[in-house]
């Protein structure tokens, strides 16, 4: 089976990672770069990222997938893991190490990013007790979420 790395952030995890993760495994047996919080620093600013190493991992674990904690060198990773196939997203560089092995490049999975989520929480109803009727008790209005696990 073909060793296939796919590497990123996946901060506030959601639909649009999970399909590009479920179509990257498809191509064999998958491991996740996870970008380390100080490398997301560096690269998006200090307000991110929203959820620690710990939780961003757990959710991948509870989703099958086997991940490596990187620092952001996406080059180093890929001479450390050697993978058979890189896959990467419709906005990550393709650099002169991945062209070393096959490269995969996914589209953007629907119209949702970590960027418009926390910009723009989505409305989450509360739902009762009983019988799954709406909730419009004090505690339970104004409550937001975002497609997240």
């Amino acid at each position: 089976m073909a060793r296939v790395l796919c590497n990123g952030c996946f901060d506030l995890l959601h639909a649009g990672h999970r399909e590009f993760l479920k179509v990257a495994a498809q191509f064999g047996d998958l491991t996740v770069g996870l970008n380390s919080s100080w490398s997301i620093r560096q690269a998006k600013g200090m307000e991110r990222p929203y959820q620690s190493e710990a939780v961003r991992r757990a959710a991948l674990e509870k989703l099958g997938y086997k991940v490596q904690l990187f620092d952001g060198d996406s080059d180093k990773l890929v001479q450390i893991l050697n993978p058979d196939i890189i896959v990467r997203g419709w906005d990550q560089k393709i650099s002169d190490e991945d062209r070393k092995h096959i490269v995969v490049l996914l589209p953007k999975f629907g119209d949702i990013s970590t960027t418009k989520i926390s910009r723009d929480p989505i409305e989450v109803p509360c739902t009762g007790t009983s019988a799954g009727t709406l909730d419009s008790s004090p505690e339970c209005s104004g409550q937001r979420g975002g497609d997240q696990i």
